[in-house]
C-alpha cells in the first residue's frame, strides 16, 4: 500500500477504506487478532494499531523496514 493510498478499516465484520494514514510510510504487513485489534507494519519502522475506532502510530525503535507482523492472541 502506498503512503497516499487509503487504509483498511474494519467494522462489524465489514472492511472498508479510510483516509488518511496516521503516518506517511508504506504498509508491508497486517495482522488482526479480531476486528478491534489490528496491527500494521511498514517502511521506516512504522507500526500502526487499530482499536476498533481509530488507527494510531506506535514507536518501533527502529528505522528499518518491517515486512511482516504476527501474533498468537489479542491479549
Amino acid at each position: 500500500m502506498a503512503a497516499s493510498a487509503p487504509k483498511l478499516v474494519g467494522q462489524t465484520g465489514v472492511w472498508g477504506l479510510q483516509n488518511p494514514y496516521p503516518h506517511n510510510e508504506d504498509l508491508r504487513g497486517l495482522w488482526a487478532a479480531n476486528a478491534n485489534n489490528i496491527f500494521g507494519v511498514g517502511s521506516s519502522g512504522a507500526i500502526i494499531h487499530y482499536d476498533g475506532n481509530n488507527w494510531t502510530t506506535m514507536n518501533s525503535g527502529t528505522s528499518y523496514y518491517l515486512n511482516g507482523v504476527w501474533g498468537s492472541s489479542g491479549s
